[in-house]
């Protein structure tokens, strides 16, 4: 029984190693990919834009009971939208670069602060993709530079 114990922890452990080594080669993949995913974006084409809203608005209340802050808080998020023209059809978007996400804010001025750099009628410049032209940022991210001392190595093996 003793020894029975032992084998079954032993493959516990392999079979746990290898779901580790599948875990982390899946991220490392996905990091390459995006990282690909994100470049063709500094070969878009640009065009110019308008911001035709930019405000914060209520999402609602929230409340926990517990934690290190317990009670109810308002929370806000950030609204922008820009239109462009592209090949003579207007767009509308409101993708700030390629990872925005919903971001909450815990007062109203907060998340106006986060617009303040986009203010109703400033012009703007909009890169969108040539394949689809719907899909456009205002914002270029900055590159990865972790994964760009890779890219050498990426390269030669996609060519």
């Amino acid at each position: 029984m003793f020894v029975f114990k032992k084998i079954i922890k032993r493959v516990w452990f392999v079979l746990m190693g290898l779901v580790g080594v599948f875990v982390i080669s899946g991220f490392i993949y996905l990091s390459i990919l995006s990282y690909y995913r994100g470049q063709d974006v500094y070969q878009w084409p640009t065009t110019q834009g308008i911001i035709t809203k930019s405000e914060a608005k209520f999402e609602g209340r929230f409340c926990d009971g517990g934690g290190s802050r317990p009670g109810c808080r308002e929370v806000y998020h950030a609204i922008l939208e820009y239109s462009y023209i592209v090949d003579e059809k207007e767009h509308i978007s409101d993708n700030i670069n390629r990872t925005h996400s919903r971001k909450l804010y815990r007062t109203s001025s907060a998340a106006l602060r986060s617009l303040a750099a986009y203010p109703i009628g400033k012009i703007v410049t909009v890169w969108y993709s040539p394949e689809y032209p719907y899909v456009s940022v205002l914002e270029l991210e900055p590159r990865n530079r972790l994964l760009d001392y890779l890219r050498p190595i990426l390269d030669r093996r996609t060519s």
